[in-house]
C-alpha cells in the first residue's frame, strides 16, 4: 500500500492572477514576468509564502517567491 495521495493541486494552494497596478508608489513589490516592476501601496497577496508563475509573453512560466505582501 502507498503513502502517497492523489489530490488536486487546488486543495493544497489558491490559484489567483494580478490586479490593476496601484497608483500610488510605496514600499510593495509589484510582479511582472520579468520580475519586480515597481513599487506600490496596495497588495493583491498577503500570505506568508506566494508563488509568482509569469503566464504569457517570452518569459511565460517564469518563476518568484516571496514571503511577504505583494
Amino acid at each position: 500500500m502507498s503513502e502517497w495521495k492523489e489530490i488536486k493541486l487546488e486543495e493544497v494552494l489558491t490559484f489567483g492572477n494580478g490586479n490593476v497596478k496601484p497608483k500610488i508608489e510605496g514600499t510593495i513589490p509589484i510582479y511582472s514576468v520579468n520580475g519586480i516592476l515597481g513599487f506600490g501601496n496596495e497588495f493583491n497577496y498577503n500570505n506568508d509564502e506566494t508563488i509568482i508563475i509569469g503566464r504569457v509573453g517570452a518569459y511565460c512560466g517564469s518563476v518568484y517567491f516571496e514571503n511577504k505582501p505583494i
